[in-house]
């Protein structure tokens, strides 16, 4: 069977070599200009391009330094309205803590609108539920702290402690006081001579009338003791002033 003849293979040739081989041995001039070697002397072949170095810019003007960058004062200003800012909210985090631990130990109870007048309102029947209603929040005090609580002490009064008044009901279980300027009430709730259970003593004390008397001893006198001592319900009554 006779070998199959490439479609580049001439049907009048004789040579039966390969045709890459034949290529070779043929002259330039019967290849593609495409596959022939340019002549390097070859003056219709363009001229390569070539990348422009610096050289090429001389005639231009040289380009302006970078200057270098100086760090702005800004900078130094923010980072210290940041830290003011910071001191300034840690501040503020901090004195309404304070508060808040005071208002939860009773630091700001007692406090009140209290007066003389008020005082002689409080009765046997009345509650520290009715008294919490009228005069606010009280300061209550521990048992440790009835003997170290003399009213009026606060003002330079010296006198009974709280612990002192308690001989004089049947029973004391607790001890509530409220404050408006110098003026102070005390109030005690336990169980009176009589039996009876809800509040059994109260004090009022005033300093400030005995100032005010030492002070100006001309001056018209109010109607206002500076110490009154009262059993509720029993109607024991000690006043001074």
């Amino acid at each position: 069977m006779p070998p199959k003849r490439s479609r580049w293979d001439d049907e009048d040739s004789d040579d039966d070599r390969p045709r890459s081989r034949r290529r070779d041995d043929d002259d330039d001039d019967d290849h593609p200009r495409s596959r022939r070697r340019e002549d390097d002397d070859d003056e219709d072949r363009p001229a390569r391009t070539r990348s422009r170095s610096r050289g090429d810019y001389d005639d231009l003007p040289p380009r302006p330094r970078r200057r270098a960058r100086r760090r702005s004062s800004r900078s130094g200003a923010n980072v210290g309205k940041i830290v003011f800012i910071v001191s300034g909210g840690i501040a503020v985090v901090a004195v309404f803590a304070i508060i808040i631990v005071l208002i939860v130990r009773g630091g700001f109870s007692g406090r009140s609108n209290i007066s003389f007048e008020s005082y002689e309102s409080i009765s046997q029947t009345d509650t520290m539920e009715s008294l919490r209603t009228k005069f606010g929040r009280p300061k209550e005090y521990d048992r440790a702290e009835w003997g170290q609580t003399t009213p009026g002490a606060k003002q330079g009064s010296s006198g009974s402690t709280l612990l002192q008044y308690c001989d004089k009901a049947k029973e004391v279980t607790a001890w509530y006081s409220w404050y408006n300027g110098p003026q102070e009430v005390y109030v005690a709730e336990g169980t009176d001579y009589n039996g009876r259970k809800g509040l059994v003593l109260k004090i009022y004390v005033n300093p400030k009338v005995v100032q005010d008397a030492i002070l100006n001893p001309g001056a018209p006198k109010e109607n206002v003791p500076w110490f009154q001592f009262d059993q509720i319900g029993v109607g024991g009554k000690v006043r001074f002033g």
